[in-house]
């Protein structure tokens, strides 16, 4: 759902020119992205607009929840528009949050389990819209450093808000499900079966090759492994904790807890036996450390009063830690 915006000549804008956008030269906003107008957020005819979609694919159709998308949400122009009722044009800019809380009272209201996840499309989000979503997501990242960042970024603003990590194909070497799980992500892929569409090639890989969204056999295999550690542990339903420092702490760490557990996840190069902190952990208890993606399980116990590991590893490494 791409809401406050409509294409130019649509039948909704035929109908209610009254609910377009207009600036400072009395002309519509547009957005170049979706070749759109804005639709003023405060507009009451806007609001019924919108609200009565969100009844219409949820309510009606049975949808489980929305994706809003676009960058364009983030903020829009001040409204000149006569019929947005405004005091002054700025107020459509202060007061755009309430097109979203409209959305997000109308959808919980249908479904209480309704899933609104906000995209600003590559663009850091509008703080203020954050209150009125249940879902981040990566939105359109360029490397598996920057849906760890993201993560980490939401995480301080709404520890208990689920984090979708975009789908894998926007990762390093389009297949990092490792971080996506490590840091309580919620998995996703864009794969295509039974063949890609030949109208469609994107380039996201550093070396200039296309990405390959085909789901194979051998793919396949791949994908059962990392979707099923993720329906086994439902980290994403776990709490972040804010123990590492990205800025600071070699290698990168991600800490949640779970179930009375702790998962960690440290990302590197490469990393050659170096201690590793485990923080968070009493000093008085003895911990299992167990290396629960690998196909071994390999683990190991650790003392909290002397809380370090020492791992070999190449990209990640994740672990879970449980009191004995």
């Amino acid at each position: 759902m791409g809401p406050i915006a409509a294409d130019p000549g649509t039948k909704v804008l035929r109908e209610h020119p009254e609910m377009k956008l207009l600036t400072d030269e009395w002309v519509p906003e547009y957005i170049s992205w979706w070749d759109s107008y804005y639709l003023s957020p405060v507009n009451p005819h806007t609001q019924k607009y919108t609200t009565d979609l969100v009844k219409k694919f949820i309510g009606d159709w049975g949808f489980d929840g929305l994706k809003l998308d676009g960058q364009h949400m983030n903020l829009c122009e001040p409204d000149h528009n006569e019929h947005s009722g405004l005091e002054y044009p700025a107020e459509a800019q202060e007061r755009m949050p309430e097109i979203f809380k409209a959305i997000y009272d109308t959808a919980r209201s249908l479904k209480e389990y309704a899933v609104v996840q906000f995209c600003p499309c590559g663009c850091a989000i509008n703080f203020f819209h954050t209150p009125y979503m249940n879902q981040a997501v990566a939105s359109d990242p360029t490397s598996s450093a920057q849906i760890r960042m993201k993560r980490k970024a939401y995480a301080a603003i709404n520890p208990k808000m689920a984090y979708y990590a975009d789908h894998v194909e926007l990762s390093d070497g389009a297949d990092d499900f490792a971080t996506q799980l490590g840091i309580g992500g919620v998995l996703g892929s864009k794969f295509t079966w039974p063949k890609n569409n030949p109208n469609v090639k994107v380039n996201y890989l550093d070396n200039d090759e296309v990405v390959d969204y085909l789901l194979t056999p051998e793919k396949e295999v791949y994908f059962k492994k990392w979707v099923g550690l993720y329906n086994e542990y439902m980290l994403s339903t776990g709490d972040y904790l804010n123990l590492y420092d990205l800025g600071f702490d070699v290698p990168e760490g991600h800490a949640i807890a779970k179930d009375g557990k702790m998962y960690y996840a440290f990302y590197a190069e490469e990393w050659q036996g170096e201690p590793i902190e485990l923080r968070g952990l009493e000093a008085e208890k003895s911990y299992k450390v167990t290396e629960y993606t690998t196909d071994e399980k390999k683990s190991y116990t650790i003392e909290g009063s002397n809380p370090y590991i020492s791992p070999s590893f190449k990209l990640n490494y994740l672990i879970e830690v449980e009191a004995l």
